[in-house]
């Protein structure tokens, strides 16, 4: 036929639909991860007893994920989560990357001034088991503030690959999101958020408000797709790296 019934792309499924069962996430935190350097641990054995962010960042040399680190490190109240004479048994935030761990995580702490605890999951295991998905979508807000856009991160990017050396393919896949959960010292699933674009993080005044460390009455929260946008400059169409 000359005007047949053209097949419609489908939208690709929202990774935020499937919810996380007390046997999956168990099993997830119970996969090996690794320190900066190169020993083995699990999320189970980190997140014991304490209430725990948990922020699974793209490929180490994402200057989108680097910048939003940076952000979560700069503010007021989870900067304190990584202060050294914090009580044991305090609420933490852990990033996860996915890329080699030794000298990896060193030249990430460094890149990005990062002071919480850092593991990664060259395996991408971890991700697999809660459900992160792969795509290189670029759409979306940035979730902190910057006067900085897409194309600058991007840029950031190509130049952290660039400069880091026998680093340069030991990043982690380019397509693999992340997203961020949050657990209970019990272990149970509090809040979970799965990136559906490379820029797709849950802003930090969400994180506080779900995890019970606002200073601010909780809001209702906003999904990724009514959170307010970040002020930017226009960005033309530029593939995700």
């Amino acid at each position: 036929m000359l005007f047949g019934n053209k097949k419609q792309k489908q939208p690709a499924p929202d990774p935020n639909s499937v919810q996380l069962s007390s046997e999956e996430l168990s099993k997830a935190l119970s996969l090996p991860v690794q320190r900066q350097d190169g020993s083995s641990t699990t999320l189970a054995e980190l997140t014991s007893g304490r209430l725990s962010i948990l922020i699974l960042i793209r490929h180490h040399h994402c200057g989108m994920c680097q910048g939003y680190i940076s952000s979560l490190n700069s503010n007021p109240i989870l900067s304190k989560l990584a202060a050294p004479d914090a009580p044991s048994n305090a609420p933490q935030l852990i990033v996860l990357g996915h890329g080699v761990a030794e000298k990896g995580i060193d030249r990430y702490q460094d890149m990005t001034g990062n002071k919480f605890l850092m593991v990664s999951d060259p395996s991408a295991k971890v991700f697999d088991a809660l459900g992160c998905i792969k795509s290189l979508d670029i759409s979306g807000d940035i979730p902190y503030d910057t006067s900085k856009s897409k194309m600058s991160d991007v840029l950031h990017s190509v130049w952290g690959m660039a400069t880091s050396g026998s680093l340069m393919w030991k990043g982690g896949a380019f397509d693999q999101l992340g997203g961020d959960f949050i657990i209970s010292p019990e272990g149970s699933v509090l809040y979970s958020h799965r990136m559906k674009t490379t820029v797709d993080h849950t802003r930090a005044e969400v994180l506080l408000q779900k995890a019970g460390l606002s200073e601010s009455k909780p809001e209702t929260q906003p999904s990724s797709d009514n959170l307010p946008p970040t002020p930017q400059a226009d960005t033309p169409a530029v593939p995700a790296i």
